[in-house]
């Protein structure tokens, strides 16, 4: 896990420098796709196929979790290209204040979910 923590935001970085669009695209999409597959596996998991829950499952996180990488990066990167210098600080400022707020929010909320709704409520929502 280490080695892929340092070697994910760089690999994303490399991706944006050669094509900023397609990275844009593609960080995002993947995200969805590994939070469905997550989803699905919850899903397989109720109907009884724990094989195929358990593969999905570490499929779907593995697609999350270099996504998520990634998105870091682009934000960042993004806001470094479209911001003046003079307002690069304030800029890093809201976006991290704005990314700890929404973490904040989500600690707050998934338990609620989790109770009402359960573990795949929690899926659906996120």
């Amino acid at each position: 896990p280490s080695i892929g923590e340092a070697l994910t935001p760089s690999l994303w970085g490399v991706a944006f420098a050669k094509d900023a669009r397609l990275s844009i695209v593609v960080a995002p999409a993947s995200l969805l796709l590994g939070q469905g597959m997550m989803t699905a596996s919850s899903a397989l998991a109720m109907l009884q196929l724990p094989v195929a829950s358990k593969i999905l499952l570490v499929l779907g996180g593995a697609t999350y979790t270099v996504s998520k990488a990634g998105l870091g990066v682009l934000q960042h990167s993004t806001l470094a290209l479209g911001l003046p210098e003079s307002m690069l600080v304030s800029g890093f400022c809201i976006l991290v204040g704005t990314t700890h707020a929404t973490r904040a929010l989500t600690y707050w909320l998934v338990p609620h979910i989790l109770q009402q709704h359960g573990v795949l409520g929690v899926q659906m929502s996120l």
